[in-house]
């Protein structure tokens, strides 16, 4: 893979998405704050929804990724850092089993990494698997600022390089999250 391969621009909902052919097994993202409608739309990326600025998703295929993506997907912010939209949506308040809060005392500290983690398998050999790292400065909330963000991708074929410390930062945002380790 050349330089120019190598280096991608994308949006953070463009690197949640699964390539075709391939599904999310399961996730873990992290973030200070949340705004419930941006963590909706993680999930709808997550199932391969497309979105852009013009489409968001609608309620049937939000429906359809929670119920796809429930027991396997978990958001942990901050606790006290989450907000709910304007508009009472019903299908908003399942979202609350998506969420883990972090309990820390802000005079002392805070649940502040900016992390999103995800396993996918391809659909027709679940065995194939590939991880997603991304890192950056993107909280889970609406906002029109530029991000900055780092995601690296795994390879199968042997031809990659391996990360220090990223099968711990794993283990530990499993633990965080409640999820099988």
């Amino acid at each position: 893979m050349n330089t120019r391969e190598a280096w991608q621009k994308f949006s953070f909902s463009e690197f949640l998405k699964p390539a075709d052919g391939w599904r999310a097994k399961d996730a873990v993202l992290s973030t200070y704050s949340f705004d419930l409608s941006v963590v909706a739309l993680a999930l709808l990326a997550l199932t391969g929804c497309e979105l852009d600025n013009t489409k968001r998703g609608s309620r049937v295929e939000l429906v359809k990724a929670l119920d796809a993506l429930r027991g396997k997907v978990r958001v942990i912010a901050q606790q006290a850092r989450g907000t709910i939209p304007n508009a009472q949506l019903y299908v908003l308040k399942l979202l609350d089993r998506f969420v883990k809060t972090v309990e820390l005392d802000e005079s002392e500290g805070s649940w502040h990494p900016k992390v999103a983690l995800c396993r996918y398998a391809r659909l027709d050999d679940d065995s194939d698997q590939q991880w997603r790292l991304w890192v950056g400065s993107r909280n889970l909330v609406r906002a029109m600022n530029w991000e900055a963000g780092l995601g690296l991708i795994s390879r199968g074929d042997g031809k990659g390089q391996t990360v220090e410390g990223l099968a711990s930062l794993g283990r530990e945002l499993a633990v965080r999250a409640n999820l099988k380790v």
